[in-house]
């Protein structure tokens, strides 16, 4: 069951949620929604834990639309704070951890999905 204060806007289906069993992080992934070329889903994670380490397959950016973290590109820390915009390149390990509860908006080229 998902948590009170990590639910998806009303207007939102969840996409998924899943525990990291390494961290025991919860995170809520939204339904895709599609522009054109680009999939935007909205993403949060409780504060104090994490989005595991993964490789972005194309360019990604991410809008932090509520609470702090950071997160780490190819070896480098970035901090995420309410209204930061960054890109991530495509081929990139990238994790993200919450200092407090996140809430993130993730886009990317969906024309590389298939």
């Amino acid at each position: 069951m998902m948590n009170e204060h990590l639910r998806a806007h009303p207007s939102m289906k969840v996409f998924a949620n899943f525990t990291s069993s390494e961290l025991g992080a919860s995170v809520v992934i939204s339904e895709p929604v599609k522009f054109a070329t680009r999939v935007s889903r909205m993403v949060s994670i409780k504060a104090a834990h994490s989005l595991s380490e993964r490789k972005s397959w194309s360019s990604m950016t991410v809008l932090v639309i509520r609470g702090c973290g950071e997160i780490l590109i190819d070896g480098e820390f970035h901090e995420l704070v309410a209204g930061t915009t960054l890109l991530v390149p495509p081929n990139c390990d990238h994790s993200i951890k919450a200092k407090s509860d996140l809430r993130l908006i993730v886009s990317f080229d969906s024309s590389k999905l298939f």
